[in-house]
């Protein structure tokens, strides 16, 4: 960037700015100097004032109120000169603004009154206004009336029959209209409270019944997740329980008379084999999936899990 030459604004205003900056510096050093390192006396070797009470009686100025006297500075001569030159002048310039004050006050009240007379005024004419047409009307309507008046004979002549029967019929269809609307206006009204009643009513007990039925197939459902993930039993386990699979009762007639007859005939073919015994049939339940061992010569055999009873495969 170029430098600026010598006698411009620019350079002038930065040579300002330079020597104030240097003699803040000066002057935030001589402070520092005055301040941290100059010993400071303790309290004790101060010397110790006396206070003397000075009393200055003063003439208060004529044409000043009670109040003004109490006000005014009593001990002028205790401030120094340039304390009280600026306490005059305040004085001054705050009187000077009072008397501004009440001049603006009383513009302001002149302008209030003035705007109230305009106001009063325009009322008044529009009120003035509004009757003068009140009476135009009236002397109109009063004018039509006599006129209808005067023409006597259209008023005095007999009604004609035809006449009287249209009418008859215009006020029966009138009728007619006026109960067909009362009619629809109780139907709408039967209606509403019908529904608001009965029918949401209704609904309400259905919608709680089907809520009932959700919850109880969420619950058979949550039952049959449950069985479907438990493990399935081991061999031994499923041979274990032949015995209260026998002992489960038949769900038809003869039942329990054909596992009598099908477990002597399996304990007398197996009285004599001298402990060889054949492998135990397994078959899966159809209702929970799960394997287990039946006995020999069994058709009908109930599940150990389910107690749901399933056919035996030959």
């Amino acid at each position: 960037m170029p430098a600026a030459p010598d006698g411009s604004p620019e350079r002038r205003s930065l040579e300002d700015e330079s020597s104030s900056l240097s003699q803040r510096t000066r002057q935030a050093e001589q402070d520092n100097a005055t301040i941290y390192q100059d010993p400071v006396p303790s309290a004790g070797a101060l010397p110790r004032l006396e206070p003397k009470l000075f009393v200055k009686p003063i003439r208060p100025e004529e044409g000043l109120s009670s109040a003004q006297v109490a006000y005014a500075d009593a001990f002028p001569a205790l401030l120094p000169a340039a304390t009280a030159a600026a306490v005059t002048q305040f004085h001054g310039e705050a009187t000077g603004g009072v008397g501004v004050l009440e001049e603006l006050l009383s513009a302001c009240t002149a302008l209030e009154k003035e705007a109230h007379c305009v106001a009063q005024r325009e009322e008044t004419c529009h009120a003035v206004g509004a009757a003068t047409m009140a009476n135009e009307v009236l002397k109109a309507e009063e004018e039509k009336d006599a006129a209808l008046l005067s023409d006597e004979p259209r008023l005095t002549r007999p009604l004609v029959v035809s006449e009287y029967d249209a009418l008859q019929r215009r006020r029966e269809a009138l009728l007619a209209a006026v109960a067909e609307q009362h009619a629809l206006f109780v139907g709408l009204t039967e209606g509403h409270r019908f529904y608001k009643v009965v029918v949401l009513t209704e609904l309400r007990k259905a919608s709680e019944k089907g809520a009932e039925i959700a919850d109880l197939r969420e619950a058979e459902r949550a039952s049959l997740l449950r069985r479907m993930n438990e493990p399935p039993p081991t061999f031994t386990q499923a041979t274990a329980q032949p015995a209260a699979a026998h002992a489960a009762p038949s769900s038809y007639a003869g039942g329990g008379a054909s596992l009598a007859e099908a477990r002597a005939a399996w304990q007398a073919s197996h009285a004599g084999a001298g402990g060889a015994s054949p492998p135990p049939t397994t078959i899966m339940c159809y209702g929970c999936r799960n394997k287990f061992g039946v006995p020999p010569n069994t058709a009908i055999v109930a599940c150990p899990f389910c107690k749901t009873h399933n056919r035996v495969p030959p």
